[in-house]
């Protein structure tokens, strides 16, 4: 079986995480979805609401996903996390399994600045997200993954998906903006739901 990574802020989880997720599970045998503490690229906005909230809403996008499940080991243990040290708990987690990370194809072009990169290539295979109809993407993915293969011995899947242009940011705004709210698109419904109970990503709510 193949166990695969797929990380990240999930602030808050969207329509994009769910058809990438979609992808991975009818790829890999169990996809581990991994909010992180700290991302090492970015840094979380300022309305992120807490952890155990990130948790509650990526475990709703989870839903529905037989093979799909949610860690809190980047965000139990805090701070900055890098991906070559979750792969190795994941690898002790999940003994004899082979192992996959999931990217979009915007990250894939960036990993090579990743620490402990070529680790990350000996481990795991990398699962590149691409948009379906987004040549220009899928070009440079292809030409990268050829380099990453004849540098790093890198093994690399395409992921194909149809999503539509879904930007984290754009949600965060609607959400901050008490008449856009419950108008906010690009979420899953049991998100939103979550969102407007609980009143995140409004200005003096977290």
């Amino acid at each position: 079986m193949t166990v695969a990574l797929y990380g990240g802020a999930f602030d808050p989880p969207h329509l994009g995480h769910e058809a990438v997720l979609a992808a991975a599970c009818a790829a890999y045998g169990r996809v581990v979805l991994m909010p992180s503490a700290e991302p090492p690229h970015k840094a979380l906005a300022a309305l992120t609401p807490g952890d155990a909230h990130r948790l509650a809403m990526t475990a709703l996008l989870a839903e529905g996903f037989g093979n799909a499940e949610v860690s809190d080991f980047e965000i139990s243990r805090g701070g900055r996390r890098y991906t070559a040290d979750t792969l190795e708990w994941l690898r002790g987690a999940h003994p004899g399994a082979r192992l996959a990370l999931v990217v979009g194809g915007d990250m894939f072009l960036t990993l090579p600045g990743w620490r402990s990169f070529e680790s990350i290539a000996q481990m795991a295979e990398i699962a590149v997200a691409c948009r379906s109809g987004a040549e220009m993407e899928r070009a440079a993915v292809l030409e990268a993954a050829g380099r990453y293969a004849a540098e790093w011995g890198a093994r690399v899947k395409l992921l194909e998906h149809r999503a539509a242009d879904v930007s984290s940011t754009a949600i965060r705004s609607a959400l901050s903006d008490g008449g856009a709210r419950r108008d906010a698109a690009g979420l899953p419904e049991r998100v939103k739901a979550y969102i407007l109970e609980h009143g995140l990503y409004y200005p003096g709510n977290k």
